[in-house]
């Protein structure tokens, strides 16, 4: 399966937006006195990734075609000594001088002869008549009245190298920096997209599993996603499976939707895997509650004598700040608390649990079953269905204790999640979505807002405004694959 990353609101908004620049013609030599001297105190923040300087035949033709002739200094009223009058003028002083002088002909040389065109600042900075005679006061060699023309550019950097041509043909030469300041780093994408397509088939194949089981069983539409998380070594584990359960409360079938309209928005697939992995991350605390409240057996030699290897340990029934470790010697010697505080100690016979007996301590922690919290988690929908590829993975692999919720792990969709279970996203903290079909209707994934994939253009993975983004890719050609039909325009997912 072949992945492509979305695009972000910021890039979408960034394709047609254009600036309006000044323009000019400056000689080469005094390029740099241009930028120095003529324009002091503007920053050109905004056109960082225009290139400064351009020779003529760099330029798109719309804009050569602004500037047919140049305007020399003879045009000014009086006027200055042209090129050849200066050289004439340089020949006349003795040879040592003028061995002194030969960087200053070439200079003169080249300044009159070989053009520049510079873009000098966006149009909001100053007024062209300011601009005009500023340049004309600190620059000589430039007319009186020097062209200063208005011409658009891009107002945003280009995110490719082939973005970068277009704009360059098109308005202005343009450089891409290997970087992209509207979404997520080139190399980073890249490297999260190879990671993920050593396992999309087999995940993305499993959440359509979990979306035609349901929706054949009448429960929900045939929607799917499956949860994994990466380790260090770029190994995917499975952490949960589900499917569409928005429809398994209705008494009428699923087809008849004017008799029983009802959807549980709790049944969304998206919503149900979040669930299952909170549940796991609650087991697992509990199994670290109930393995810290037993004391371990003692690894260590005793605590008095620090010689002799433990054959038994011991607690103050007073003191339960601790456990205090005695080998059989220093217990017979005496069996006072070992602080010093007259109390007697007391032999501890709670032996540490077995790894067989993790299950059985976190089900005998759990609260009790009663009809209460009974209806709360059906009414949530956060059981993995018996039987069921949601059995499999929520009972194939543990959550390691710690961590926030589904902080940094991947999630696998047949479809894209609505505002809703997309926020969801967010809040629970998923480092990489993965979207097999765009719902152009209700998605609210993708970016764009005009073109063939046109949407909501919500592009709520990546906003500057939100705390957290993610990287998302969507599975190219998904939408003629087993599945993608099913679900209608329509449909939340």
């Amino acid at each position: 399966m072949l992945l492509r990353p979305l695009k972000t609101i910021h890039e979408c908004r960034a394709v047609d937006q254009t600036l309006d620049v000044y323009v000019l013609e400056v000689p080469s030599g005094l390029a740099s006195k241009a930028v120095e001297t003529a324009v002091p105190n503007l920053k050109n923040v905004d056109t960082i990734h225009l290139r400064r300087f351009v020779k003529a035949e760099l330029l798109p033709a719309h804009v050569r075609a602004l500037f047919p002739t140049t305007k020399t200094r003879s045009a000014r009223t009086p006027s200055p000594l042209s090129a050849a009058d200066k050289l004439e003028e340089l020949s006349l002083l003795p040879a040592k001088l003028q061995g002194q002088n030969n960087a200053t002909k070439q200079s003169i040389t080249k300044n009159e002869s070989v053009p520049l065109f510079m873009i000098a600042c966006p149009v909001s900075r100053i007024s062209r008549e300011k601009l005009a005679a500023l340049l004309s006061s600190k620059i000589p060699s430039l007319p009186l009245y020097p062209e200063v023309h208005i011409i658009a550019v891009p107002a945003f950097a280009p995110t490719s190298y082939e973005k970068a041509a277009i704009l360059s043909k098109t308005f202005w030469p343009t450089v891409y920096k290997s970087t992209n300041p509207f979404g997520p780093h080139p190399s980073i994408a890249t490297r999260a997209q190879n990671e993920i397509s050593l396992d999309v088939e087999v995940f993305m194949g499993l959440a359509r599993d979990c979306g035609r089981m349901v929706n054949t069983a009448g429960l929900g539409e045939r929607i799917g996603c499956v949860i994994a998380e990466r380790d260090w070594h770029k190994k995917a584990t499975l952490v949960a499976a589900a499917g569409d359960l928005r429809y398994s409360n209705r008494e009428a079938s699923m087809d008849d939707k004017e008799a029983c309209p009802e959807a549980n928005v709790l049944g969304h697939a998206v919503l149900r895997a979040i669930g299952m992995v909170s549940r796991k991350r609650l087991e697992a605390a509990v199994v670290e509650r109930a393995q810290s409240d037993r004391p371990a057996i003692p690894t260590v030699n005793c605590a008095t004598c620090s010689l002799a290897d433990l054959t038994d340990y011991f607690h103050c029934d007073t003191c339960l700040d601790g456990t205090y470790n005695l080998c059989s010697d220093c217990y017979t010697s005496g069996t006072r608390c070992w602080e010093g505080k007259g109390h007697d100690l007391i032999r501890c016979t709670v032996e540490k649990p077995a790894q067989d007996e993790t299950k059985a301590i976190a089900t005998e922690l759990s609260p009790p079953q009663t009809e209460a919290n009974s209806n709360e988690k059906d009414f949530f929908m956060d059981l993995p269905l018996p039987n069921s590829p949601e059995t499999h993975a929520y009972h194939g692999s543990h959550l390691k204790y710690g961590g926030y919720l589904c902080h940094n792990m991947e999630i696998y969709i047949t479809h894209e999640p609505c505002i809703m279970c997309s926020q969801a996203l967010l809040h629970s903290r998923f480092g990489r979505v993965i979207i097999g079909q765009r719902m152009p209707d209700t998605g609210a994934l993708t970016s764009e807002t005009d073109g063939e994939s046109a949407g909501r253009g919500y592009g709520l993975w990546w906003r500057k405004e939100l705390n957290w983004n993610a990287l998302v890719y969507e599975v190219e050609g998904a939408k003629g694959e087993e599945g993608g039909s099913h679900v209608g325009p329509e449909v939340h997912v």
